[in-house]
């Protein structure tokens, strides 16, 4: 495994555009292990981990109707904490997209729905 530094440009997979190997630090052995874990979880798909796996399964499935925020909490029993990073990570890699359509929640709250792009519906979730 080649150490990526910060003026390296990342590997990148070119169908999807997403980081295919996770960096480590240098001297570190559990650092290293690490970063073989989740590049090996990586490679079962785009490069991106399980949870977006999930997540972006579910809204191909849902296609236009989407999710909100709200709903994946409750579908997947996922925090709050669990589930942003996820959505963010399937936005940074243009797999979703908010729309401006709302819904509303169990709570009353108007939440922004999300649906998955062109680039999202062609990743093979494999779950």
């Amino acid at each position: 495994m080649h150490q990526l530094t910060l003026f390296d440009e990342p590997k990148v997979d070119r169908t999807y555009g997403v980081v295919i190997e996770a960096p480590y630090v240098k001297g570190s052995e559990t650092s290293k292990e690490a970063a073989k874990k989740i590049d090996s979880v990586n490679n079962d798909g785009p490069g991106i981990g399980k949870r977006e796996r999930q997540l972006l399964q579910l809204m191909q499935n849902r296609e236009s109707y989407g999710v909100t925020e709200s709903e994946v909490q409750e579908l997947f029993q996922w925090s709050g904490d669990y589930q942003r990073p996820a959505m963010r990570s399937l936005l940074k890699n243009e797999f979703v997209e908010k729309t401006e359509r709302k819904r509303i929640n169990s709570g009353g709250n108007k939440c922004a729905v999300w649906i998955v792009t062109q680039a999202g519906m062609k990743v093979e979730c494999g779950i």
